[in-house]
């Protein structure tokens, strides 16, 4: 899949969703359920930046030299997310919901 910037300049959605998650995953250790943060995150037409600090907040307290850089990138993907048409937000957000299901009902 191509991950070049769309002709708006911005990261196509799958793109920008893999960017993210591999970023923002070690604010995600310890979680019960990783994909209910996600949804938290992204459910509103803005991503959730007081979520998202708290999430930080609790990683940096847990690994203080690596959280610091993911903090700055973390609000890069936002920004990306909040630039994503209505309906590229919600596309993401199925996408969420599908992978959780297929991970919660699999067994």
């Amino acid at each position: 899949m191509n991950s070049a910037p769309s002709r708006a300049g911005h990261m196509p959605a799958r793109a920008l969703m893999r960017r993210v998650q591999a970023m923002a995953q070690p604010l995600f250790n310890g979680q019960d359920d990783p994909h209910a943060e996600w949804l938290t995150l992204l459910w509103g037409s803005r991503f959730d930046r007081q979520h998202a600090l708290a999430l930080w907040l609790r990683q940096a307290g847990r690994q203080a030299p690596e959280a610091g850089g993911i903090l700055a990138e973390l609000m890069q993907g936002a920004d990306a997310f909040d630039a994503l048409a209505a309906p590229t937000q919600q596309r993401l957000r199925l996408l969420i919901l599908r992978h959780w299901a297929r991970d919660r009902f699999s067994d």
